[in-house]
């Protein structure tokens, strides 16, 4: 889609979405009731509300901050792992290039859009309440969350592929899982495999917050945390997450790096 025209000019459909955009932006910050004097105040404030935070940490708390760092990464794990697996084979269906039938990868999407629409913070709450307080809760609110979402997002890869080297398996007379595992997939293995580490990301993010709601892993402690302002503890655990997440993002880049 082309958003100028042949002078170099906006079209003017681009110009109205401009329009449109910027006036829901300028409506959202009147409603809001945002003053310019309150941001610039906010600045400092943030400054030395976050300065807090390693002033004197609470090194006594480094062994139990380890443990349910280890556990908090354990639930982000188990639960993209298996996600990724039940999100692979849902998006060979969902794909429009894959799929066996148009109302199948429809059917497909339309279920992993209805799990897609509930939050995993109350996922995660139901499940509690119904199994009770644990690990267990999290991964499942976790692994359900992340299947949805990766079964739209392995499907969009899937999707953008070229065309050309399917066509040309197919000319071979290959049967359609022949064509989708050797034609498709190789094609997309890098970008499936950026996803599925976004996602691991985006879980370790999601477990240190569940916790809150008793589905393991450090949420509990740092709401807790939060609430009574216990800086010297909220400090290295927000860092313990922030190491985390660095560490599964190099990961991400190497392993993309070795299969490119």
């Amino acid at each position: 889609m082309k958003f100028v025209s042949q002078s170099g000019y906006p079209k003017p459909a681009t110009l109205g979405v401009i329009t449109l955009v910027a006036a829901v932006l300028i409506s959202g910050w009147f409603s809001m009731h945002v003053t310019g004097s309150e941001v610039v105040h906010a600045g400092p404030l943030l400054i030395g509300f976050l300065a807090k935070f390693f002033v004197k940490p609470d090194w006594s708390y480094l062994p139990t901050l380890l443990m349910l760092t280890l556990e908090t990464f354990l639930i982000a794990f188990v639960a993209s792992v298996f996600a990724a697996v039940l999100a692979f084979f849902g998006a060979l269906f969902a794909a429009r290039n894959c799929t066996p039938h148009p109302a199948v990868g429809a059917a497909v999407r339309a279920a992993a859009g209805i799990v897609r629409a509930v939050p995993d913070l109350l996922l995660a709450l139901l499940l509690a309440s119904t199994l009770g307080l644990g690990d267990v809760p999290g991964v499942i609110a976790l692994f359900l969350a992340t299947a949805a979402y990766l079964v739209k997002a392995y499907a969009e890869v899937l999707e953008v592929v070229d065309g050309k080297a399917i066509e040309g398996i197919r000319s071979t007379g290959a049967d359609s899982a022949a064509i989708r595992m050797v034609g498709i997939v190789p094609q997309a293995r890098a970008d499936l495999i950026g996803v599925t580490f976004y996602a691991m990301d985006s879980n370790l993010r999601s477990a240190a917050i569940l916790g809150a709601v008793g589905a393991g892993g450090i949420g509990y402690d740092l709401a807790a945390a939060v609430r009574h302002f216990k800086f010297d503890r909220l400090g290295i655990m927000i860092l313990s997450v922030y190491l985390s997440v660095w560490a599964v993002d190099a990961l991400s880049n190497w392993v993309r790096g070795r299969v490119e």
